[in-house]
């Protein structure tokens, strides 16, 4: 009975205190009522602690990552009659144009007149002159439908030479200053077929038409995450001959390479058959007196440039 009473009071004790009390009630108490009393003393213990539970949040997208996701373009005719048509995104100022070669619609190389001759680079090479939007105008003849920048150029110098090879008339204008050793392609037409060829030297001087021009490969990165000025040629539908009659050209005052392969594709291109022509600064588009340029400095036809690319549909 002693036993009991001093077990009793030290269960009290512990219990007052907060310390062990479940063990010193186990002593006496029968099974399913030492059950309870400790649920009873959990519940205690709980209302006293902070809610343990973890808050989820939802994950957030960096802008950086939301800048990276290419955007989604739907487009309106502008131009719906004739050989060449155009069309223009509603959401960005970006022009896409299918041109037709049947009947008198041509392509011709707008090309600045040679100034001097640099003797130091491969065997000599035509040093051009530099003209805005506005010389090239004067300089293109007949009534073109629209106007794009052409070739890659040292940027540096003026008069300038271009960078890659450029064939128009039948006649190599330059072999190109700058043939470094990356992946780069040639867009040619042989008798109004359109297609694309890897670039050599051979390729270039013997299996071309009357027009070729050496641009880089798409798989060359260039700038490629940022939103600046493009432009892009490449064959649409080729056929079995890897061949096409109707060209296509991209122009995007502001976008990323992930944006012009999306909607190169929506037109029937192939990813190696596009070629990238000079963006940035020297991006150029022209139609119906409105002319837009690459996104660069804020000034608009602040860059010189030696050559340019019309189409014509007479």
């Amino acid at each position: 009975m002693k036993k009991l009473i001093k077990y009793t009071a030290l269960a009290s004790i512990f219990c007052a205190s907060g310390f062990y009390a479940s063990s010193a009630i186990a002593l006496e108490m029968p099974p399913l009522e030492r059950v309870m009393q400790e649920n009873i003393i959990k519940q205690k213990q709980a209302k006293q602690q902070p809610s343990q539970i973890p808050k989820i949040e939802k994950p957030k997208i960096e802008k950086e990552e939301q800048e990276d996701l290419p955007r989604i373009f739907s487009y309106t005719k502008i131009k719906k009659d004739g050989n060449i048509k155009i069309y223009k995104a509603r959401e960005a100022e970006i022009f896409i144009q299918e041109i037709k070669l049947i009947g008198k619609t041509h392509i011709k190389s707008l090309l600045t007149k040679p100034i001097s001759w640099n003797k130091d680079i491969n065997e000599g090479e035509p040093e051009f002159e530099r003209k805005n939007m506005k010389g090239f105008l004067k300089l293109a003849q007949g009534n073109p439908t629209s106007i794009i920048n052409g070739q890659f150029f040292n940027g540096n110098t003026n008069p300038t030479t271009l960078s890659f090879g450029l064939k128009s008339d039948g006649e190599i204008k330059s072999v190109g200053a700058d043939n470094r050793g990356r992946q780069k392609k040639i867009l040619t037409i042989i008798n109004r077929h359109i297609k694309t060829l890897p670039y050599s030297w051979e390729n270039f001087s013997k299996k071309t038409g009357a027009f070729a021009l050496v641009g880089f490969d798409f798989n060359i990165p260039n700038r490629s995450k940022s939103r600046v000025g493009r432009n892009y040629l490449c064959p649409k539908n080729v056929n079995a001959r890897n061949t096409s009659h109707t060209l296509v050209s991209l122009f995007g005052q502001e976008m990323t390479d992930e944006e012009g392969l999306q909607e190169l594709k929506k037109y029937g291109c192939k990813k190696e058959n596009i070629i990238k022509l000079d963006g940035g600064g020297s991006a150029r588009f022209w139609h119906k007196n409105t002319a837009l340029f690459g996104f660069s400095k804020d000034k608009p036809d602040y860059r010189t440039i030696p050559h340019m690319i019309g189409f014509y549909e007479k």
